[in-house]
């Protein structure tokens, strides 16, 4: 990108409110809405009779009472003007601040830019983008000579600021206009401007200090226009319209296209003429493309408007440089123009016959840069000075629609942001899913999002333009831990009284997000019990409530169990063992003495913790020998847990210790569907004597089939989370387990 010297572009595109003019006349007015009055602000009447206070200008100015708009983007204002307040010699550029080819009051605005350049005073001051070696209009851009590095300018064509606009007078039919104007530090004598507008997407590297991609090489490093036979437009090419100011009027304004020499000689315009073969200008004299004046068809005065400012008046919103009005200590910066500095003019293109339906294309706009340069004389060869740009201009940008891969949500991650791999300013972007939620603004660059599924992006330069079409899928991680809990000894014993966290093995499956990343244990219990250990010693009976957060996601599961107090009850309990018999839990225990004890209550468990009452055995009551007991449960799973609740006839009890018993599994079996009953999800433990590939089927009460997918298992214990059964009404279901060994089913109920 180019730098800015103190020399201010100002190239609008408008349309005159009175385009019957017969004679060329640069004097200031009203074109397309757009003060043409040498000065940058709205809502103000430097020169001219016309009343200001709707007006359009480059900028908006607050302190007038008006209702006009500022063509120019001034976000950033404060910061940018801070930097130049203290002398800072730098190159920034601003698009216009609506979007392109937008309707604002009744007119088209096609495109806006300005350009700040840097300024080239003397000594370290110095404006890193100047023509050197004779650089001139005409050549091939490559062959132009620059100073990248950096050198000094006269003031007369040092650039400060430059600008540009395009615009209809209406909605798409209204003539078509564009103004240009500028300021340079100097202030005395004649300056000359160019302001070139470029087909292709010119650049300039600031390191080398040579442009490239201005045009195709055949037809001169610039594209170039061509015509049917019978004179009208074919295509469009580069141009460069030129004009020349003094410190208190507008001098001349000219335009001149790119074209084959042979059809200046050859074709007569429709709309215009050209002004011959003397006023064609390529590298050389006898160049076959070159830059051909152009005038007003038969003789008649180009439709102009223009002027400069004769008094000191406001510059940009972030200031400029005037060797007048500002000290040299801050390289010049001054709020306002000094008189004479900054001139802008407009030319009617309808009206000159330099128009068509292309203008009007957003997609395919004739032009995409435009670059604003400076010479030393009044002659359109002369050497060129200065230059600010290349900057974009009309452009239809690429708008890309790749997605940046996101987030993934979890148990603690309820919202995540879609963001485009390149973000383009003006691009329009457009969001959508078919399974997932959006839950901001689709018509914008970002969304958030807070259910996953496949979300695709649709990109376009503009409304109705060409689409580019991207998707990507939003994943979810809510897969949860096994909490278990259970407890040793009993208060009052002797013993200590521990409650365990479990194993924390149960919650290292396999996922699509990998395995555990850790636990976080959190206990909480009587008298404000806590604890974020996973085994704890507790002096108060009760119940202990665990919460095991997995770190990964932030998912979590909740076991309790309860801490007992040994009662003084009239038993003492002997042995008490399980073991597997043939597939049935065979539990054996003794008393050494009873005294009034009523019965034993049989309990059981699959995770150690939860504990329901599965029978009972009746006690002798009153011994003082050795009593031994026994109970079968063949009801049997992985791994049984098993006590006994003591139970004297006042209804005192204690709890034994907890055993357990373990079964050898063959084929396939469900081990544990957690939780029973369900609601939104349900956490098998599945164990197989092999590898293999299962189906598990949900068939409701009616025998038919709600739920069926298929699962790879591993030899051992397998962990499988299905969280699609929300959608089931509530009643009762069964868990159908097919494998190449056995069937198993299970009972479950949905709340």
């Amino acid at each position: 990108m180019k730098k800015l010297n103190n020399f201010v572009l100002l190239l609008v595109l408008a349309t005159s409110t009175n385009f019957a003019s017969k004679a060329q006349s640069i004097t200031p007015g009203v074109i397309a809405n757009f003060g043409m009055d040498g000065d940058v602000s709205s809502g103000q009447s430097l020169t001219g009779s016309f009343l200001p206070s709707s007006t359009d200008d480059w900028f908006f100015q607050s302190q007038l009472l008006n209702s006009g708009n500022g063509i120019i983007d001034t976000t950033g204002a404060t910061a940018i003007k801070s930097a130049l307040a203290t002398g800072v010699n730098f190159v920034f550029s601003k698009s216009m601040s609506y979007p392109r080819f937008s309707i604002q009051n009744g007119r088209l605005l096609m495109d806006a830019r300005y350009i700040r350049d840097n300024i080239g005073l003397s000594g370290s001051i110095k404006d890193s983008t100047v023509y050197t070696n004779g650089a001139k209009n005409g050549m091939i851009p490559s062959d132009w000579g620059t100073n990248a590095n950096g050198s000094t300018v006269t003031d007369k064509t040092d650039i400060v600021d430059a600008y540009a606009h395009m615009r209809r007078a209406g909605t798409s039919t209204g003539h078509l206009v564009i103004l240009m104007g500028a300021s340079t530090s100097g202030t005395t004598g004649n300056r000359f401007i160019d302001l070139e507008l470029y087909k292709s997407r010119i650049a300039y590297n600031n390191t080398t200090g040579v442009f490239s991609n201005s045009g195709p090489t055949a037809t001169g490093g610039h594209s170039a226009w061509a015509f049917n036979a019978n004179g009208t437009i074919n295509q469009i090419g580069d141009m460069d319209f030129s004009f020349s100011f003094s410190s208190t009027s507008i001098t001349e304004i000219a335009v001149y296209i790119w074209v084959d020499k042979a059809t200046v000689q050859n074709i007569t315009p429709a709309g215009f003429d050209f002004s011959g073969t003397t006023e064609f200008y390529g590298a050389q004299n006898n160049s076959t493309y070159g830059y051909a004046k152009i005038i007003a068809k038969n003789g008649a005065a180009l439709p102009v408007w223009g002027d400069v400012n004769t008094s000191s008046v406001s510059g940009p919103v972030w200031g400029t440089n005037s060797k007048v009005l500002g000290a040299s200590g801050v390289n010049y910066f001054s709020t306002n123009y000094s008189t004479g500095q900054m001139a802008e003019v407009a030319i009617d293109l309808t009206a000159m016959g330099i128009d068509g339906s292309g203008f009007n294309d957003a997609c395919t706009s004739p032009f995409t840069r435009m670059m604003v340069k400076s010479r030393s004389s009044a002659s359109f060869t002369s050497a060129l000075s200065d230059f600010a740009g290349p900057a974009a201009f009309l452009d239809a940008p690429i708008v890309p629609a790749s997605i940046m891969i996101p987030g993934i949500l979890k148990c603690n991650v309820s919202t995540v942001t879609l963001v485009p791999q390149t973000s383009v300013a003006g691009g329009v972007y457009t969001w959508s899913t078919i399974n997932g939620n959006i839950l901001s603004d689709v018509n914008s660059q970002t969304i958030s999002v807070n259910k996953p599924g496949k979300y695709y992006l649709t990109t376009a330069a503009a409304v109705g333009c060409a689409q580019l079409v991207d998707s990507i899928t939003v994943r979810e991680d809510i897969y949860q831990p096994v909490a278990t809990a259970n407890t040793t000894g009993l208060l009052g014993t002797g013993l200590i009284a521990m409650v365990l966290g479990g194993d924390e093995n149960a919650s290292n499956y396999a996922t699509e997000f990998g395995g555990s990343a850790g636990l976080n244990w959190q206990w909480s219990g009587p008298l404000s019990f806590a604890s974020t250990s996973r085994d704890n010693v507790v002096a108060v009976e009760g119940l202990y409530t665990l919460i095991v957060t997995e770190q990964r996601n932030g998912c979590s599961d909740t076991a309790k169990v309860a801490v007992a107090a040994a009662a003084v009850l009239p038993v003492k309990l002997g042995a008490f063992t399980a073991a597997n018999l043939n597939g049935v839990a065979v539990l054996n225990w003794n008393t050494v003495t009873e005294t009034n004890l009523a019965r034993f209550e049989i309990e059981r468990s699959f995770d150690g913790s939860s504990f329901k009452t599965i029978g009972q055995v009746k006690a002798v009551g009153n011994s003082n020998v050795t009593v031994d007991y026994s109970y079968m449960d063949s009801k049997i799973s992985n791994k049984n847990f098993y006590r006994l609740k003591m139970i004297d006839y006042d209804g005192t009890f204690s709890y034994s210790k907890v055993v357990s018993v373990t079964m050898d599994i063959k084929g396939v079996q469900v081990a544990l569907v957690y939780p029973n009953p369900f609601a939104e999800k349900i956490q098998l433990q599945i164990i197989s004597e092999r590898a293999e590939q299962v189906v598990i089927k949900i068939i409701n009460n009616e025998g038919k089939v709600v739920k069926m997918q298929s699962v790879s298992i591993a030899k051992g214990t397998n962990n499988i989370l299905m969280n699609n059964v929300a959608d089931l009404g509530k009643g009762i279901y069964y868990l159908e387990l097919i494998s190449g060994m056995n069937t198993t089913q299970m009972k479950m109920v949905k709340v």
